[in-house]
């Protein structure tokens, strides 16, 4: 199941971009809206930026966690990589080289992602797990 705040082309669009430039108060708010979609037993695992390390995504996993009184799990890695939008103009698919640093946690995962497109990250990130669902602002 896929949890979306809404579609890119809304404001959500303006926060994407605010929340990977690392600004505090558009990650504030936009864990504000997304701790809705979540509750104290779920665990929310963010993935990776193209640097192969969560960044934004781990950002507003722990805001969501002082909101919900919920875990962070920050277990998968990846390869650094171009961006999927610089490779997407391309029309050429990137190998995320993702992994788990960590054991899977045995609960329920919610995968944090800022905006999901083609669905691509989110398929390549659940391919780690049993099973889990996608947490992210927008859709495009």
């Amino acid at each position: 199941m896929i949890f979306s705040l809404g579609n890119y082309n809304t404001k959500l669009r303006e926060y994407c971009h605010n929340v990977k430039e690392n600004d505090f108060d558009t990650i504030v708010k936009v864990a504000n809206l997304l701790s809705a979609k979540v509750n104290k037993n779920d665990i929310l695992v963010p993935i990776p930026n193209h640097q192969g390390y969560a960044v934004y995504t781990l950002a507003i996993a722990n805001e969501i966690a002082k909101n919900v009184n919920c875990k962070v799990y920050n277990c998968i890695k990846g390869v650094q990589r171009e961006k999927l939008y610089t490779a997407k103009q391309r029309n050429a698919i990137v190998d995320l080289g993702l992994y788990l640093s960590l054991p899977q946690p045995k609960t329920n995962i919610i995968l944090l992602d800022n905006v999901i497109a083609t669905g691509y990250t989110y398929k390549e990130a659940k391919k780690l797990f049993v099973s889990c669902d996608l947490l992210t602002i927008a859709k495009v």
